[in-house]
């Protein structure tokens, strides 16, 4: 009852407010019960913090219509459990959106003080990830055989991938390329890497490989063009968003920004089944592999 009020006076944007709505769902399936914010105490935080340390990520898309805690015994009963929440993703996310929520209850006076305040996961000092590495060679072969890659029929998996090898550009920037951005300057085919970008410093042009042209990217353009497509790859991104909210019965929309569409399958799914498991390897791997 009181997130719609929160999200009405901070008129926030829809991938916000999917956030907050899974935040508030994770905590009450946790809890047991929809619980009046008065009686949420700071053990409750502290438990569910213990909790989420122990949750499968994705869980539940892993473990449809399963609540956090049914979920977290599925997956430990499991032969190989699933990866569970980073402690990244735990004090940036879900700790950060409950602890808001209350911030929000004690300035309207609805709560005396916040029990989720300074609540998070203690990590290492000076812990970071892994730095990200390039491919080798032998990963690269991996990579790009057969069944994902079989003869000359690419759809946009297989483009997104020769694009970050071929180019060096980020995932958001591969995402939002439109066909009017790839285009010619001084007579050479080049990426216009000119839509939202990291920094200011980030809008340059990109040649066009000579591979990626071999491989029939004019052909590709020429193709979405005809069919009135306005980007590169219209199922990611161009109006990609609105085909899967859609799809959902326009109530939901997915927790993850565009860019990472293709590539957390990509890190998660596809590197592990072509044996690539160092976690310093990743889609962003193709850039440093590039450079």
């Amino acid at each position: 009852g009181i997130l719609p009020a929160m999200l009405k006076e901070k008129q926030a944007k829809d991938a916000t407010e999917y956030e907050y709505g899974v935040a508030v769902r994770m905590f009450e399936e946790f809890m047991g019960e929809g619980r009046p914010v008065y009686r949420i105490t700071r053990a409750d935080v502290l438990a569910y913090k213990n909790a989420l340390l122990d949750t499968p990520s994705n869980y539940s898309k892993r473990f449809p219509e399963k609540p956090l805690p049914e979920a977290i015994k599925l997956n430990g009963a499991r032969k190989t459990p699933f990866p569970t929440l980073s402690a990244t993703t735990i004090n940036d996310k879900w700790l950060p959106r409950l602890s808001a929520l209350m911030s929000w209850c004690v300035d309207n006076e609805i709560i005396p003080d916040n029990p989720a305040r300074g609540v998070k996961v203690d990590t290492k000092k000076g812990a970071t990830k892994a730095p990200r590495v390039p491919f080798t060679s032998v990963d690269l072969k991996a990579i790009v055989a057969p069944p994902l890659f079989k003869g000359q029929d690419f759809g946009e998996k297989h483009w997104t991938l020769m694009i970050a090898l071929y180019s060096g550009m980020r995932a958001s920037e591969i995402a939002q390329l439109r066909l009017k951005s790839i285009r010619k300057e001084r007579g050479v085919l080049v990426f216009a890497i000119e839509e939202e970008t990291k920094n200011q410093q980030s809008v340059r042009l990109t040649p066009v490989h000579s591979k990626l042209l071999d491989l029939g990217l004019e052909a590709r353009i020429a193709k979405l063009k005809a069919a009135g497509e306005t980007h590169l790859f219209p199922e990611w991104y161009g109006d990609g968003q609105a085909r899967i909210a859609a799809s959902a019965g326009g109530k939901r929309i997915l927790n993850q920004p565009y860019s990472q569409f293709i590539p957390r399958c990509f890190n998660r799914t596809y590197l592990p089944k072509v044996g690539i498991t160092d976690p310093a390897k990743v889609f962003h791997s193709f850039r440093h592999t590039f450079k």
